[in-house]
């Protein structure tokens, strides 16, 4: 408008003043296109783009995709109906919720794998499996929550529910992946023991089991031990293992392995005399750490050398919270702790896996083969759940607070470099953000911390040049136009 007052109208006329009009317009834009390309390394000035159509359901989708291995369109139609059964069910349809849900069938479908037919049924469909799948979890919880509310209450010199807590123990025994473990572990035992195999059967020793499920096995000569065994079932003591007398050799009877007190109770064990100790879900529903620590130290002492310890224990114990997404979660840095710890009470490690499969289904379980090797000890440190960890340090807190500032910074790099880059090259930022999440829940130390957050530092810098010269270019390019 300026140099429009300032040209004189007559006698170039009205043609002039409209030329010079389009001049300070084209005046103007450039000014703008400098000052967009101007970008400020916080991005405080980045302004997000809006919500392409099913963009909320993108997240979801792609957990689908590469959890349930289907195509893009058919990933989107699941999400969809996902996305329908959270807004059903809690209200609210957002992509974290959705991406939740989608999750949450993933894994059930990875523990109940003959629920997948019904992925091919229209959105009510979904809808009630994700329900059905829903109802199996709460009935898993609520057995577990018997059983540990029973231990706990046995330790507190309490009768707690006995009917309850064997009902929830012998459903949990009898699940397909319980006895697809039971069948590794039958296995494992015979590839240890070669040609002796059938010289004489191996004695086994199942602690916390109230069915003796073991005793079916013929070339096995079991012993079960529970607090409150499932009644009817033979080769079921009762006892508490970690209030039993485990007994030298020169105290009984020669070849003696147990003896039963006057109320048909366990009174104590021999020690050296098992061939194979089991503890299968019995650490984690322990009350602390310690208790822990003191049956592995108890196994090692009932077992002969060369003996086999076997481990069981849920997903849990090794997870920072329920948020995890399992199928995705790397067990090995925590379980390497526990076999560490479990080591030092006489202990060798043959094998760790964290799936067990049968007739084309997996299920998520821990699953630990040792070896007696050295002599027991008394005392170990304490086998502790990934939630039961000692807080960090404040050094490590600081360094984990600048890795999530880097982070931070690296997600508005990522929405950033939408409007330059191609989506593979923005999905790869996206990727290293999330595998960067997973690295920080497992327990790091401080230096591991640091060197972490100077890494994505650098490439996070290097990146925001990249979008920058790349925004300069386009607005250059616009404004030769």
């Amino acid at each position: 408008q300026t140099v429009v007052e300032e040209l004189p109208l007559q006698p170039l006329g009205l043609t002039l003043a409209v030329t010079a009009l389009a001049v300070a317009r084209r005046r103007q834009r450039f000014v703008g296109c400098r000052a967009t390309a101007q970008v400020d390394p916080d991005f405080a000035d980045v302004q997000e783009r809006k919500p392409r159509p099913n963009e909320h359901l993108k997240q979801a989708a792609n957990c689908l995709e590469k959890g349930l291995k289907v195509d893009s369109g058919e990933a989107m139609r699941l999400a969809a109906a996902v996305n329908a059964f959270a807004l059903q069910r809690d209200g609210r349809g957002s992509a974290p919720n959705t991406r939740k849900w989608a999750r949450r069938l993933v894994r059930g479908l990875d523990h109940h794998p003959d629920l997948v037919p019904q992925l091919s049924r229209d959105v009510g469909g979904i809808i009630n499996l994700l329900r059905e799948l829903e109802m199996r979890g709460d009935r898993h919880k609520v057995r577990s929550r018997k059983i540990a509310r029973q231990h706990q209450a046995v330790r507190e010199g309490q009768r707690g529910d006995v009917a309850a807590y064997s009902e929830a123990s012998a459903g949990m025994a009898e699940s397909w992946w319980a006895i697809a473990v039971r069948e590794n572990i039958r296995h494992w035992i015979g590839e240890h023991r070669g040609s002796r195999s059938s010289e004489q059967p191996a004695t086994i020793l199942d602690i916390g089991s109230c069915t003796n499920p073991f005793g079916r096995f013929p070339e096995f000569e079991t012993l079960a031990v529970d607090l409150n065994p499932y009644p009817g079932i033979e080769g079921v003591a009762k006892g508490d293992f970690l209030d039993l007398c485990i007994e030298s050799p020169a105290n009984m009877a020669s070849g003696e392995k147990y003896r039963m007190g006057n109320s048909s109770e366990l009174e104590c064990l021999t020690f050296g005399s098992f061939d194979v100790v089991v503890l299968s879900l019995v650490l984690s529903y322990q009350a602390t750490a310690q208790q822990r620590s003191e049956m592995v130290v108890r196994a090692r002492k009932c077992l002969r050398k060369g003996g086999l310890l076997f481990i069981v224990e849920a997903t849990s114990c090794l997870l920072p919270d329920k948020y995890v997404d399992i199928p995705k979660w790397d067990f090995r840095p925590d379980a390497e702790n526990w076999s560490s710890i479990i080591e030092n009470a006489g202990f060798q490690q043959v094998r760790f896996e964290d799936k067990v499969l049968e007739a084309g289904r997996s299920h998520s379980i821990l699953q630990w083969q040792f070896e007696a090797v050295a002599e027991p000890k008394n005392v170990i440190k304490p086998l502790r759940k990934l939630t039961e960890e000692p807080s960090r340090s404040s050094e490590t807190e600081q360094q984990l607070g600048r890795l999530d500032a880097v982070l931070e910074k690296m997600q508005r790099c990522a929405t950033m470099a939408k409007t330059v880059f191609p989506e593979r090259v923005t999905e790869a930022i996206e990727q290293r953000v999330e595998d960067t999440k997973l690295w920080r829940r497992h327990k790091r130390s401080t230096d591991a911390v640091r060197d972490k957050t100077s890494e994505l530092d650098a490439f996070m810098q290097k990146m925001l040049k990249l979008v920058q010269r790349k925004q300069q270019q386009q607005q250059q390019q616009r404004w030769e136009g």
